[in-house]
C-alpha cells in the first residue's frame, strides 16, 4: 500500500508473495494477528517515512530476507509481541534513518540476527524481547546508530549476544540476560561513548569483547565506553584487544560482581601512555591474565596489594615502570651478590 493512512490489516494469512505486507509512506496503521509465512524478500515491510504504524502479534517464518523492517525514515512505529522465526537474514530491522521506534515483548529466534539496529538509526527503543538461537548476533547496532537504548532483553544461544560496531556513540545497553554465546557483548570499529550496566552476562565463552577491528585507519579505536555494576561469570570476563599504535584505548570498567568459578580475565595488547595512563582492574590481580602489556608487563604486581579490593586503578606515569623495573633489578643483582659474598665469608 502507497500512501495509505488509517487502514486496518487484522487475522490474515499471507504465503509466497514478494512481501506479505507492504506499507510505504503511510501512517497510522494496524497489523495484527496475521500469519505471514515463505515469501521471497521480506515478511512485513514499513518504509519510505512511513511513521505512527502499530504491528502486533503477527507470526512471520522463513522469509528469505528479513522477517519484519521499519526502513528509509520511518519513525514512532511499535512493534509488539510479533514472534519471527527462521528468516534468512534479519528477524527485526530497523534500518536508514528510521528513529523513535520501539520494539518491545518480541521473540526472534533461529535467524540470521534476531534485532538489528542499522545505518543512522537513532532513538530507538528495544525492550523486553527475546533473541535466541540465530546464527550471528542477538541484537546488532551497527553503523553510526546512536543513542538507542537496549533495556530488559533476553539475549542467548547466538553466536554473538550483543554487538556494537562501526562508529554506533552513546547506546545504552541496561538489565538485559545475555548468556550461553560464544561472546556475549562485542564491541568493535569505534563503537564509542556506550554504556553497558547492570546486565546478567553468564555462561558465555567470552563476557566483554572489545577489538579494533581491520580497518583502524577508517574507523579508529573504541573507546570512553563505561562498563559498571554487571555480574560475569563466564570462560573469559574481559577480552580487550588494543592495537599498539593507538593512544585512545580507555575503557571504564567499574563496580563488577564477579563469580570466578571456572572464569578468569584476560587484558591483551593493552598500552598505557601519557594518554591513557592507567587501567581499572576490577578484581584481584591474581585472576587476571595480563598479555603483552606495553611497559607493564612482568611489572604490574610489584607494590600493589589488591588480593582483597574488588575495584583498583592502577596509575602508571611515564617514569613509573622504568622505575619499577630498575628497583626489581637492583634486588635481583642485590640477592645475587649477597648469595656470592656471604658463600666467601
Amino acid at each position: 500500500m502507497l500512501d495509505s493512512n488509517n487502514n486496518r490489516i487484522d487475522n490474515n494469512t499471507s504465503n509466497n508473495n514478494d512481501r506479505g505486507i507492504l506499507f510505504s509512506d503511510s501512517d497510522l496503521n494496524i497489523i495484527s494477528n496475521n500469519i505471514i509465512s515463505f515469501n521471497s524478500r521480506r515478511g512485513i515491510s514499513i518504509w519510505d517515512h512511513s511513521d505512527n504504524n502499530i504491528i502486533i502479534n503477527n507470526k512471520i517464518n522463513m522469509c528469505n530476507g528479513s522477517g519484519l523492517t521499519i526502513d528509509d525514515y520511518s519513525t514512532y512505529n511499535k512493534i509488539y509481541n510479533n514472534i519471527v522465526n527462521k528468516s534468512r537474514n534479519n528477524g527485526i530491522t530497523i534500518d536508514r534513518w528510521s528513529t523513535n521506534n520501539i520494539i518491545s515483548n518480541n521473540k526472534c529466534s533461529n535467524n540470521k540476527r534476531g534485532i538489528i539496529i542499522h545505518e543512522f538509526s537513532d532513538l530507538n527503543f528495544i525492550e523486553n524481547n527475546i533473541c535466541l538461537n540465530n546464527s550471528r548476533e542477538g541484537i546488532f547496532v551497527d553503523f553510526f546508530s546512536d543513542s538507542n537504548t537496549v533495556n530488559n532483553n533476553t539475549v542467548a544461544h547466538n553466536d554473538k549476544g550483543i554487538s556494537i560496531e562501526h562508529k554506533c556513540y552513546s547506546n545504552k545497553f541496561i538489565n538485559n540476560t545475555v548468556e550461553n554465546n560464544d561472546k556475549g557483548f562485542y564491541l568493535e570499529y569505534k563503537a564509542s561513548l556506550n554504556t553497558i550496566a547492570n546486565n546478567t552476562i553468564r555462561f558465555n565463552k567470552y563476557s566483554i569483547n572489545i577489538t579494533q577491528g581491520d580497518d583502524l585507519v577508517q574507523f579508529g579505536p573504541c573507546i570512553n565506553n563505561t562498563i559498571y555494576n554487571n555480574y560475569f561469570n563466564n570462560s573469559v570476563n574481559y577480552n580487550v584487544d588494543v592495537d599498539l599504535g593507538y593512544k585512545e584505548t580507555y575503557n571504564k570498567v567499574s563496580n563488577v560482581t564477579e563469580n570466578f568459578q571456572n572464569a578468569s580475565t584476560r587484558l591483551t595488547n593493552i598500552k598505557l601512555d601519557k594518554a591513557t595512563s592507567y587501567l581499572t582492574l576490577p578484581v584481584d590481580l591474581f585472576r587476571i591474565t595480563v598479555d603483552t602489556v606495553q611497559g607493564i608487563k612482568g611489572t604490574i604486581l610489584i607494590g600493589f596489594n589488591l588480593i582483597n579490593d574488588m575495584t583498583k586503578s592502577l596509575h602508571f606515569p611515564d617514569w613509573a615502570n622504568g622505575f619499577l623495573i630498575g628497583c626489581l633489578a637492583v634486588l635481583v643483582v642485590g640477592f645475587l651478590l649477597y648469595l656470592f659474598i656471604g658463600r666467601e665469608t
